[in-house]
C-alpha cells in the first residue's frame, strides 16, 4: 500500500504528471516551512477556470461527423457518423486522459445522424441513416463498462493532530490503479485494496477516485469532509 501526503512547495503541491513512466509517478515528498499556507482550492486542486486543455490524439477514434457523444457519468461515449457509415467509437476518461476502443462484435450497423441515450449503466442506439441512403430502424445496447466496476469509500482519520484520508475499494485484482484527488492525479499505487492520503493539517471538502490503468475503468466519485480537531 503507497501513501500519499498533501505536501507544499512554494504555493502548489508536487504531484506527477500522468504521463511520466510508472516507477516516476509516486509523489515527490518537499517539507513545507512554518510560512507556507494552503492556497485557495481552486489554484490547489486543479478546478476548472474557463480554460481549455486539449484531449489526446492517441486512440482516439477517426474523424467523423454526425456522430453522438454522450456522458456516462465518468467517460464520454463517441459512436458512429458519417465517413463511411461508421461503426466503431470510443471513450474518453478524464480522469486518465486515455482514449479506449469501444467493441464493434455485435455492434449496430454503421449509421450517422442516429440517436443515442445513457439509460444509467448502458448506451442505446436507434435509427439514423446510412451511404446507401437507408433510413434504418434498428439499433442496439452497448454497455460501457470495460471490466466490473471498482467500488470506492472514503473515511477520514485523525492521527497525532494529523488528517488522513484512508481509501478503501474493491474488487483489488493486481496491476495498478491510479489515485485521483479533485481531479488532480497523485500518482499510481498497487491495486491491493487500500491507500492512504495524507493531509496533514489541512481541511476542507475533497472527491476522490481510483482507476485501473491497465483496464481502462474507473470507481465512483467518494467525497469527505475533513474538519481541524478543534471543529
Amino acid at each position: 500500500m503507497k501513501m500519499f501526503r498533501l505536501a507544499l512547495a512554494g504555493v502548489l503541491p508536487v504531484l506527477v504528471p500522468f504521463d511520466l513512466q510508472a516507477q516516476e509517478q509516486a509523489p515527490k515528498i518537499v517539507a513545507a516551512t512554518t510560512a507556507n499556507t494552503l492556497p485557495a482550492k481552486s489554484d490547489q486542486l486543479g478546478e476548472c477556470i474557463d480554460s481549455w486543455a486539449a484531449t489526446p490524439t492517441a486512440n482516439a477514434p477517426t474523424s467523423r461527423s454526425g456522430h453522438t457523444a454522450l456522458w456516462t457519468g465518468s467517460e464520454m461515449v463517441v459512436w458512429g457518423g458519417d465517413c463511411c457509415s461508421l461503426y466503431t467509437g470510443g471513450r474518453y476518461s478524464p480522469s486518465t486522459d486515455s482514449w479506449t476502443a469501444t467493441t464493434t462484435t455485435n455492434a449496430p450497423t454503421g449509421r450517422f445522424v442516429h440517436t443515442a441515450v445513457w439509460a444509467e449503466s448502458e448506451m442505446i442506439v436507434w435509427g439514423g441513416g446510412n451511404n446507401d441512403g437507408m433510413y434504418l430502424k434498428t439499433g442496439g445496447r452497448y454497455c460501457a463498462q470495460s471490466g466490473p466496476p471498482i467500488t470506492l469509500g472514503a473515511s477520514v482519520q485523525q492521527r497525532g493532530g494529523q488528517s488522513l484520508v484512508v481509501l478503501t475499494w474493491g474488487p483489488a485484482d493486481g496491476g495498478s490503479v491510479i489515485v485521483v484527488r479533485d481531479r488532480v492525479i497523485l500518482g499510481a499505487t498497487e491495486n491491493d485494496g487500500e491507500t492512504e492520503d495524507r493531509l496533514g493539517p489541512h481541511t476542507g471538502v475533497f472527491t476522490y477516485q481510483v482507476c485501473a490503468t491497465d483496464l481502462g475503468y474507473c470507481s465512483n466519485l467518494a467525497r469527505v469532509k475533513v474538519q481541524g480537531t478543534d471543529d
